[in-house]
């Protein structure tokens, strides 16, 4: 066998690089996993900022529905009572054109025939038996016309009737309101403005 005698630089050279090759060698392995352990961390990191986001997203979409649900309801409200206002008033408006024409109705020569049709019809209901008819104080000026035409004798009523006939009947203990402030007041309370 041949034996290499190597000189002291030599051994030093080739020890030096065997050294650098060794280190290098374990350098990049480290490298490797230190590439690796990073690569893992920042995955790791990167779906935890993610999954945070997407939570707080969902917090913030939650919120803003939330707020915007209170929003939308408000508004409704709002709409709601200034659509009620409007129909109230719309209603004031119709219903005092209605008064008007109910005045100037009692004015008429139909008027005095109309409580005298309510009388009979009172009468009708009776059976017969006694009726006490009441009229409006403004309404007094037809009281012979009603006991010429009926036969009986109208009394005032203590509070305003707004026209139409009012009348008693003690046997059956039966009240029949055909006065216009009751009529209207029934009207007004069912009566819906619709919108279209």
């Amino acid at each position: 066998r041949k034996e290499v005698e190597m000189t002291v630089e030599e051994k030093l050279e080739h020890f030096t690089s065997l050294t650098v090759s060794n280190a290098l060698k374990n350098s990049a392995e480290t490298l490797d996993a230190i590439r690796e352990n990073m690569d893992e961390s920042f995955e790791k990191y990167r779906k935890e900022r993610l999954e945070t986001a997407k939570k707080e997203r969902e917090a913030t979409l939650s919120g803003l529905k939330r707020r915007m649900n209170r929003e939308f309801t408000a508004g409704e409200m709002h709409i709601k009572r200034k659509y009620m206002h409007k129909q109230e008033e719309l209603k004031n408006i119709l219903f005092t054109e209605v008064e008007r024409r109910l005045s100037e109705y009692r004015k008429t020569s139909d008027y005095p025939a109309g409580l005298v049709r309510g009388v009979k019809k009172a009468q009708e209901l009776a059976g017969g038996e006694e009726v006490i008819i009441y009229l409006d104080k403004e309404d007094e000026k037809f009281i012979t016309r009603i006991k010429n035409e009926t036969g009986i004798t109208a009394l005032i009523s203590d509070f305003p009737m707004g026209g139409g006939v009012r009348a008693h009947i003690p046997s059956k203990n039966l009240l029949m309101d055909d006065s216009y402030n009751t009529r209207l007041a029934e009207i007004r309370d069912k009566y819906v403005i619709k919108a279209e």
